[in-house]
């Protein structure tokens, strides 16, 4: 069942400050069965909490909640990737919106309608109205993948301010989903591709390449780019998954 509730930015603030009370003493002021439910829906599938009716935090919500305070962008950053492998309208709009398409609220819910020609006119307007109030209501919205161009009026504009922790996640998540661990860098810009840095945040070539250059050179690198002679190789290590090489990078 969808909701018509967005992932607030200010009640994520208000969960990573007390994730082990939160949900204990119900001081979040969230409603009990209008809101609450939703919340912890979204929780669930940026991959904070294991599930909807034990609300315990995982290792890698535990992860994120100790880097809140110093890397809010990052932890904002990682939310939205792993939103769009497990939210189905947050995957759906990664997939099938493209980067710089105009387009109004009633555009893509009759997009979502043409894919989904099973669900209700009123399914459909909560989710896609969702989906919009995350993008406004949390920083999700900042990183342009809902920009507002005139009144009512929106682009998925794409997004190059990127940090290199992002770029790794989004590579093992990758890789993870592919079953994987050497690619290359034009295969994240095939148009048959539906994940990775790119489609989930329009990052330009260039800026993939040189956040590349860079994690390279780490002295403990989480992965090895091989850019130079023509060659765009990308290798992942065999020991990390996303969540290690993310520890390794935010240490």
């Amino acid at each position: 069942s969808y909701n018509n509730f967005g992932l607030n930015g200010q009640w994520l603030d208000f969960y990573m400050s007390s994730p082990k009370t939160y949900f204990v003493d119900n001081m979040h002021g969230l409603h009990p069965k209008e809101q609450l439910p939703n919340f912890v829906k979204w929780l669930v599938q940026a991959e904070i909490l294991d599930d909807t009716k034990t609300k315990n935090i995982t290792a890698f919500g535990n992860l994120l909640s100790s880097m809140y305070v110093d890397m809010p962008d990052l932890v904002w950053q990682i939310i939205w990737i792993n939103l769009s492998y497990n939210s189905p309208i947050a995957r759906w709009y990664k997939e099938n919106v493209e980067w710089h398409f105009h387009f109004t609220e009633n555009d893509i819910r009759e997009m979502v309608k043409n894919d989904y020609p099973n669900d209700s006119p009123t399914t459909i307007k909560n989710i896609v109205y969702a989906l919009f109030r995350t993008f406004r209501e949390s920083p999700i919205g900042e990183m342009g993948l809902l920009k507002e161009v005139e009144k009512l009026k929106y682009t998925k504009d794409g997004f190059s301010d990127l940090s290199r922790e992002a770029i790794a996640y989004s590579l093992y998540k990758f890789a993870e989903n592919q079953g994987i661990k050497t690619f290359r860098v034009s295969d994240l810009y095939n148009e048959e591709c539906k994940s990775g840095p790119y489609r989930e945040f329009g990052i330009a070539k260039a800026d993939l390449e040189k956040a590349l250059r860079s994690l390279n050179s780490d002295a403990n690198r989480v992965l090895t780019a091989e850019l130079n002679m023509g060659l765009d190789h990308i290798t992942l290590r065999d020991d990390l998954n996303a969540l290690s090489a993310l520890k390794i990078l935010t240490k």
